[in-house]
């Protein structure tokens, strides 16, 4: 690499410096996010999952904001080790976005399999499955569950 490619990214050329700042705290953000996401998506409380998502997007619209710079410097710039470190970050961001999109399919699976569950007993005439005085009172004899 020649000295003037090093020269322009870490001191003379401030525009290229102010895009590597924001790529880089963006990328940071974005990373502890979906790690956040993912945390959440593996617990039972999905509460705070549309604040996380929001957050997300306007990371992303803030990272598209500067993509076209980044793209230059990632091109330009491949062995700074600034630019090295938002590459290496961004492709963690990736791997776990895909990782937290298969859970949330799976989370949405799951969903709607108990939902639809919930619809077919829904349906049963002996939906009450406790007594008055709270013991279980299921009365499977009246059940159809077809035959084998």
């Amino acid at each position: 690499m020649d000295n003037k490619k090093d020269t322009l990214l870490s001191e003379a050329n401030s525009a290229a410096r102010a895009t590597v700042d924001i790529a880089q705290r963006l990328a940071n953000d974005f990373e502890q996010l979906l790690d956040e996401e993912h945390a959440l998506l593996g617990s039972a409380s999905t509460q705070n999952l549309q604040k996380l998502a929001d957050k997300k997007k306007s990371l992303v619209d803030s990272l598209t904001t500067i993509e076209p710079q980044l793209i230059k410097l990632l091109k330009d710039y491949p062995e700074q080790p600034e630019i090295a470190s938002i590459r290496k970050i961004l492709g963690k961001c990736q791997t776990r976005n895909r990782d937290n999109q298969v859970l949330t399919q799976l989370v949405l699976k799951h969903t709607n399999s108990s939902l639809e569950l919930l619809r077919t007993l829904q349906q049963m005439d002996d939906l009450s499955l406790y007594a008055a005085s709270g013991e279980l009172d299921v009365k499977r004899e009246q059940r159809d569950l077809g035959s084998a």
